[in-house]
């Protein structure tokens, strides 16, 4: 009823999707820039730290990513890395496709207090968020020559376990990833296949 009521999402006027969710009503969270260990994800993007901005994702569904006893950084940034590499855009995709990570304070703390720098978290996240050519391809075949770029055609040539055992980074850079702190104590991370990439802008001028 909230989403008939206050969003007027009518079933075959608003949600014209073969599988409705409610994930397509827009959610509106803010960061817990006291309990993170780092700069709001607002400087990140050149903005300075007293400054009101908002910024709004594109994402792709969503998964929740318990940690059940991690205490190392390493051990809790590999759970989050392994979450994910959920999702369906496949290889073909990786060039605009990013990955949106909302960290609760008892993940990010520890790692924080560790040693790690969010730039440094993205790294070790992107070391180890490998997914098989395989399981990528999967969902994009290699048949259609249109979509495979011609430096990816070598992979026409081997089997389908082969293409399993070969493993690569779900996406193309460490830049791909956008990690905010929200929420309170609690060990689950939300991580979202999300893109095109973020905007960000200023809202201070509207102000009363």
């Amino acid at each position: 009823m909230c989403l008939r009521n206050i969003g007027q999402w009518y079933p075959n006027k608003m949600d014209m999707d073969t599988i409705g969710t409610t994930r397509k009503f827009v959610m509106c969270i803010a960061e817990n820039e006291a309990m993170s260990p780092w700069a709001p994800y607002h400087v990140d993007k050149g903005f300075k730290p007293d400054e009101s901005t908002v910024s709004v994702f594109i994402t792709n569904g969503e998964l929740d990513v318990q940690d059940q006893g991690n205490e190392t950084a390493e051990g809790l940034l590999k759970t989050v890395a392994y979450g994910a590499t959920f999702g369906t855009r496949g290889l073909w995709g990786r060039h605009a496709e990013e990955r949106l990570i909302l960290l609760p304070p008892d993940v990010a703390a520890p790692v924080g207090a560790q040693g790690f720098t969010k730039r440094g978290a993205k790294e070790f996240i992107h070391m180890y968020a490998n997914a098989s050519l395989g399981k990528m391809t999967q969902y994009a075949p290699l048949e259609n020559e249109a979509r495979v770029a011609a430096h990816w055609r070598w992979m026409k040539s081997l089997t389908e376990r082969e293409l399993l055992d070969v493993m690569v980074p779900i996406l193309e850079s460490a830049d791909r990833y956008d990690i905010l702190v929200v929420g309170s104590d609690r060990a689950k991370t939300a991580v979202m296949p999300s893109g095109p990439s973020a905007v960000t802008v200023g809202v201070d001028q509207f102000r009363p």
